[in-house]
Parts: structure tokens; sequence; C-alpha cells
């Protein structure tokens, strides 16, 4: 219980300092995680690729990305995600790619 107050802590006080779009949100929560993330070309476009690979990121940080209806690619090799979020995700996001990091 004490690690869940601390990692809504620690996940939420971002939120209250950058604007509360779902790109901003989520940008935070890669960064925080150690991945990265791709935008397509134009500036200000929306993020398309999220690579998570060998972070810490779990299923309910997965669960969070629902709001990204243009993400295509989600890289989550060595992470602790369950095949029951990867599943949940793509019914949110039907054209998400999963893929291994190379």
């Amino acid at each position: 219980m004490k690690a869940c107050r601390v990692l809504l802590f620690v996940l939420s006080f971002p939120f209250a300092v950058v604007a509360h779009t779902p790109e901003a949100e989520v940008l935070t929560l890669v960064t925080r995680l150690g991945g990265s993330v791709t935008a397509a070309a134009a500036p200000g476009s929306p993020i398309v690729a999220i690579d998570l690979h060998g972070s810490a990121v779990t299923d309910a940080g997965v669960l969070s990305l629902g709001a990204m209806q243009q993400l295509k690619v989600l890289l989550l090799g060595r992470t602790a995600v369950s095949a029951e979020a990867m599943s949940e995700l793509q019914a949110s996001l039907p054209d998400l790619v999963f893929t291994e990091a190379t």
C-alpha cells in the first residue's frame, strides 16, 4: 500500500505543473520511466510511438496510454506489463502495434 501512495504522488506531482493534455501527461510518465517518445514530423504533432523497453512501466501505466488516439507503436520488451493489459490497450487503440526493441 505504501508503494501505491508513493507512486501516486510521483505521478501526480508533475501533472500539476504541466498542462493537463494527454500528450503532456504521457510525456511526463515516459520521461520518469526513462523511455522516449516520437512525434509526427510537424511541430506540435501528436505522439505516434513510445519506447518503454526495459522500463518499470506497470499495467496501470500502459492503460493510461489509451487516450493517445494517434499512438501507433509501443515498445514494451523486458517489462512486467501483462498480456491482459496489452489486450485491453489494444481494444482502445486497434491500430496500435506492440514491438520488441531492437
